[in-house]
């Protein structure tokens, strides 16, 4: 189902998106994983080839449109279309409930 089609995976280096990465190499996709910085996308595509599973990997500053828009065209350059986009990253604040304000 998945064999061949190209997806990015946000939030890839780490817990559930590098095993998000993981299911859809084992389902024979082409995986560009995002992470938020170099060191953690340069480790899981290092781990992640030593498990024989080849993906590639990018740091875009995901709130920087312009950042983000060069990437995606980088990589409709290179592998022709995007067919699938996993939104898993995220960010978190350390901070109680009460002194959150959106």
């Amino acid at each position: 189902m998945l064999e061949n089609k190209v997806a990015i995976i946000t939030g890839g280096t780490r817990g559930i998106g590098l095993e998000i990465v993981k299911v859809f190499k084992e389902n024979h996709a082409k995986v560009i994983l995002f992470g938020s910085k170099k060191e953690t996308v340069e480790k899981a595509i290092e781990d992640l080839k030593k498990e024989k599973m080849e993906v590639t990997g990018y740091y875009p500053n995901l709130n920087n449109y312009e950042e983000v828009e060069k990437v995606i065209k980088e990589i409709q350059e290179k592998y022709g279309t995007i067919d699938i986009l996993v939104n898993n990253a995220g960010i978190s604040a350390n901070k109680k409930i009460e002194e959150t304000t959106s």
